[in-house]
């Protein structure tokens, strides 16, 4: 379990701030030095996850009051076994809470909110572009102007599916927010009309 703030990768699951490198071996994407936990029961996960939460990097603004200042990524392989044939399966899911894009106008960020806010908002480009380069079928190496383009890699892209679960506030205070909300998750539209 990791996070991604203002570019720099760190392992939530340790008490070191220490950052963390993203390695390409062949077609495997791994982050250098991240924990990884071995479980067995649905309760060690939820475990795992109130301890990265915990370590997260959260803070106030006007718009939030305890507003995510970074994007955070969960990654669970999950490996069965055939208890007939033996034959092994192997998947993996990866869940990741994105920090929303944040208007320095109506947050007031400043210091050193400022500069987180300006991290997220790139980032969350960045992914959008990557986003279009899977909706075209294209994948090429521009995938590394974004961590989350690497740390999302898979083997075989028709065998990846996404899921976008866009949380929306009311306010008129934030009525444009939630359209360009919207607008970034009609990308995630744009990958399923491609592989159907």
């Amino acid at each position: 379990m990791l996070e991604i703030y203002n570019e720099t990768i760190l392992d939530l699951l340790t008490d070191r701030n220490t950052p963390l490198d993203i390695r390409t071996q062949g077609k495997k994407v791994t982050v250098q030095g991240l924990t990884e936990i071995e479980i067995e029961k649905m309760d060690d996960v939820i475990k795992i996850m109130k301890t990265g939460e915990k370590n997260r990097a959260v803070a106030a603004t006007k718009m939030n009051s305890s507003s995510s200042r970074s994007h955070l990524l969960l990654k669970l392989t999950v490996q069965s076994e055939d208890k007939i044939s033996g034959q092994r399966s192997i998947g993996t899911l990866t869940l990741v809470d994105l920090a929303g894009s944040e208007r320095v106008s109506k947050s007031e960020a400043s210091g050193q909110r400022l500069t987180e806010a300006a991290a997220i908002n790139k980032s969350l480009s960045a992914l959008g572009q990557v986003i279009k380069l899977r909706s075209s079928y294209v994948i090429t190496f521009a995938l590394k102007t974004c961590f989350h383009g690497g740390l999302l890699e898979t083997d075989k892209v028709k065998s990846c599916y996404w899921c976008l679960d866009a949380v929306l506030h009311g306010s008129n205070f934030v009525s444009n927010d939630a359209y360009l909300c919207l607008s970034f998750g009609d990308l995630f539209l744009a990958i399923s009309r491609y592989f159907s």
